[in-house]
């Protein structure tokens, strides 16, 4: 059976328990397909599964006849469901592009089925935890990454991967002036070991940043294998925040709350809040609030809380520049040493 090559979803149970199905060619455009999709068709022997479907989530779930199914490179992930019951199951190819294979393999597939894939895979690496024979077709090359950002809040950076690297179990990301970083080792902050695919660094001064990026994977031996130094992307951060202001008096009257700044060269407004702690947060241990309650704003150096709960909070300030297209830029927060008490 041969489907349009404009579509692009085939939704849950489409097509189980058809007994006419001996094969499938299923579009390259294809990127969505539901759950139980081919389920229980029996007369099915051959599946391939196109790249734009990331995601498998047991679409050809007991069709006893299946004997090869073929997951073409694209496809990041197998959920657990995703053979069970395919009792005649030769032949299972999984390419360097599968990161999560979430199949039981003592209940889903028999010890008759081979894996197919590269050395050094997470194909490899399941066919070894449960038994099962795996067929090399090449070492596998643990991808390099590649980026792109953005600047967001005036002085703050997000860089993204473009893809998932290939093979990669970790990322490392690295915050440097130096564009000739991977040489000269020199950087400002780092993050080793992250799970995401995107970072952020935040609340800047103003200057030229490069984002560098390589992905690891942990090898049979025990050691880490890291990919080269992606390229380094480029950014600049135009407008220098105002350094955190200082608090010149807090009053409480009843449930109010008025806290006074001194005013800070460059800031355009201020920014305060009532949390219950503060807490550092990411690789450049950046003060941050703890559990918000309230928060104020204003142009003025005088916020004030209204409607404050009796309790005992912690005061965090910051102030910020606005520029032109009224984007704020923030500076670090600044914590009063003694709690504000509301009785």
């Amino acid at each position: 059976m041969e489907f349009p090559d404009t579509l692009i979803s085939i939704n849950s149970e489409a097509f189980r328990q058809c007994r006419l199905l001996e094969n499938v060619k299923l579009p390259k455009k294809l990127t969505f397909l539901g759950v139980s999709a081919f389920s229980d068709c029996n007369l099915l022997k051959q599946a391939s599964i196109p790249a734009g479907v990331k995601e498998l989530h047991g679409a050809f779930s007991y069709c006893t006849g299946l004997e090869k199914a073929e997951i073409e490179p694209g496809v990041e992930k197998i959920d657990w469901f995703a053979f069970k019951g395919c009792d005649n199951l030769k032949e299972l190819h999984i390419p360097e592009s599968v990161y999560f294979i979430g199949i039981n393999g003592y209940d889903s597939l028999l010890s008759s089925c081979v894996i197919y894939g590269k050395s050094g895979s997470e194909a490899e690496e399941f066919a070894n935890s449960y038994g099962y024979s795996f067929i090399s077709s090449g070492d596998s090359v643990l991808g390099t990454p590649v980026l792109s950002r953005e600047r967001f809040n005036g002085n703050c950076i997000r860089v993204t991967l473009n893809k998932r690297c290939y093979n990669a179990q970790s990322y490392d990301y690295v915050l440097t002036q130096d564009s000739k970083f991977p040489t000269s080792g020199k950087y400002l902050f780092r993050q080793n070991g992250s799970m995401e695919l995107t970072q952020e660094f935040n609340l800047l001064d103003k200057g030229t940043y490069y984002v560098f990026a390589r992905s690891a994977r942990l090898l049979k031996d025990g050691q880490t294998e890291y990919s080269p130094w992606s390229k380094g992307v480029k950014t600049v951060v135009s407008t220098q925040a105002p350094k955190p202001p200082t608090i010149k008096s807090v009053t409480v009257k009843g449930k109010t709350v008025t806290v006074v700044l001194n005013k800070t060269a460059g800031a355009t407004g201020y920014n305060c809040v009532l949390a219950y702690g503060t807490q550092k947060e990411g690789m450049q241990k950046l003060l941050a609030p703890s559990g918000i309650k309230y928060n104020a704003s204003s142009t003025t150096t005088k916020l004030v809380f209204k409607n404050v709960n009796n309790g005992k909070y912690k005061l965090l300030v910051r102030g910020y520049a606005k520029q032109k297209n009224g984007a704020k830029v923030m500076s670090k927060w600044r914590a009063r040493t003694a709690k504000v008490q509301v009785k």
